[in-house]
């Protein structure tokens, strides 16, 4: 009787030490990797070109360990971000381009950037040569086909003004720039002020070649939320700019 309470005791602590050592396997799995990504690509259509900016961070940190494509163009390394400029003929409105992101471990992700389509944006209450005499100025543009919406950025044309200048978030055609836009402190803003329109698709990342930086309200959500990766993806075509010229007292 004592031989089989023996070996009975054996194989209960034997089930006992195969079930800790599976809770302790459980315990050492990995942790999940999370990585988060801020990328816009912008179509000037000024000059034609077209840049693409993009961070990556990785639990946190800056991370430039991944390869990136847009297409079959590689990505550079810049510092902490990454960035590429296109020729003209390279990206084309209303054109989707593939962002491919690889580092050979916990990342490998094929995402969309979209352009909408092309835009122009005119001041609409002055004359043409675009004398301001005070007042909101009225600024109005066609409709961008597949825009989810447009930036508006006033930028002084003096370098010396660090004000950011206005900037706003719009969803139709028309825009109303504030009085105020054009003063610094107490005083007017003289010379030229450049008046800009980019109609975007997606989340708009700050970025610096922007005219401005971005407006904080109605800003969109995210739009990438993923098992490890979140952020900011959006395309954006920026406008030809139009003008606000401020005369010298």
């Amino acid at each position: 009787m004592k031989k089989y309470f023996l070996i009975w005791t054996i194989l209960w602590a034997l089930v006992l030490m195969t079930a800790c050592s599976g809770e302790l396997n459980r315990s050492a799995d990995p942790v999940q990797v999370v990585y988060e990504l801020n990328a816009m690509l912008i179509k000037y259509l000024d000059s034609g070109e077209a840049v693409l900016n993009l961070t990556l961070q990785k639990d946190g940190q800056y991370y430039t360990g991944a390869e990136i494509t847009l297409d079959t163009f590689t990505v550079d390394i810049l510092g902490p971000w990454y960035k590429r400029r296109f020729d003209p003929t390279l990206i084309n409105t209303e054109g989707e381009y593939s962002l491919n992101l690889s580092d050979g471990s916990d990342l490998d992700t094929n995402l969309t950037i979209t352009l909408p389509d092309s835009l122009t944006a005119q001041v609409t209450n002055l004359a043409d040569n675009r004398v301001y005499s005070g007042g909101t100025v009225s600024v109005s543009w066609a409709l961008s086909d597949g825009a989810d919406g447009y930036l508006l950025f006033t930028v002084p044309d003096d370098s010396a003004i660090t004000d950011d200048g206005y900037e706003a978030y719009y969803l139709g055609s028309t825009a109303s720039i504030p009085a105020d836009a054009f003063e610094y402190g107490q005083s007017p803003i003289e010379g030229t002020n450049l008046v800009y329109v980019g109609a975007y698709i997606g989340a708009p990342v700050a970025m610096m070649e922007l005219p401005d930086n971005l407006p904080t309200a109605a800003s969109p959500d995210n739009n990438l939320i993923a098992v490890n990766l979140s952020g900011r993806l959006a395309g954006m075509v920026l406008a030809s700019p139009d003008s606000v010229v401020v005369p010298f007292e």
